[in-house]
């Protein structure tokens, strides 16, 4: 019988238990190779946010962070159903799916189709506001604000 080894999760579980006993350095040191390594897993992100922000690293992250949310807001996103590639042509369909996350209460995913929909053109009232709902329920006041103001310019 063979017994099968992930390499990264083992790293992962290093990195963890570095962290959580104050080796910030060592834990940013394997949280940055595997960020390399596995690119789209959003676990290593938000490790590599807290093990950042250990080391004072703020600005590093908020960007950690930014991109974990991204991840596993695409990767929700695809298990409910949501064509992301359609998601970048067709702000419209971005927009409903995106609405359709925030009513099922996945606010971070619906946030990050929101964001796409935007970039697909889709400018309506009330899909800004929805957008700006999902950040303002993740406690990102002020790109909510800022998104709250958008869609109040909109307002005849």
């Amino acid at each position: 019988m063979s017994v099968g080894f992930d390499m990264a999760a083992a790293n992962l579980g290093f990195a963890k238990e570095a962290l959580l006993a104050g080796d910030a350095e060592t834990a940013l040191s394997i949280l940055e190779a595997l960020a390399e390594q596995a690119p789209g897993v959003a676990e290593v992100r938000y490790w590599l946010a807290s093990a950042r922000a250990a080391m004072g690293d703020g600005e590093g992250a908020t960007q950690a962070l930014n991109d974990g949310r991204l991840l596993q807001g695409i990767a929700l996103a695809r298990g409910a159903g949501v064509d992301i590639a359609l998601c970048q042509k067709d702000g419209d369909y971005a927009a409903r799916m995106a609405s359709g996350l925030y009513n099922q209460h996945h606010v971070a995913a619906a946030s990050v189709i929101f964001g796409l929909a935007i970039q697909a053109g889709h400018t309506s009232q009330a899909g800004l506001l929805c957008y700006a709902l999902s950040l303002q329920h993740q406690g990102r006041a002020e790109p909510a604000i800022a998104i709250f103001k958008a869609a109040a310019e909109l307002s005849p």
